[in-house]
């Protein structure tokens, strides 16, 4: 099991409570986000599961600086 960055488990945490959120901040305002919103207005399991599915699908990418070599 790959190691989870520390955003993407506050934003797992953050879904149980307002998923469209989570959906909002991890793929932006776009289709997913509107999806997810569609899901959670027809019940609130599958707009979780949907929030969810796009923080494992999408991890958290740390694109970190090279270190310049003095």
């Amino acid at each position: 099991m790959t190691r989870r960055n520390p955003t993407d488990i506050l934003l797992l945490i953050l879904a149980v409570f307002f998923p469209p959120l989570t959906a909002f901040f991890k793929r932006g305002f776009g289709s997913d986000l509107l999806i997810n919103i569609a899901l959670t207005i027809l019940g609130f399991l599958p707009g979780l599961l949907h929030a969810w599915y796009l923080v494992f699908e999408h991890p958290y990418e740390t694109t970190g600086y090279e270190q310049l070599e003095s």
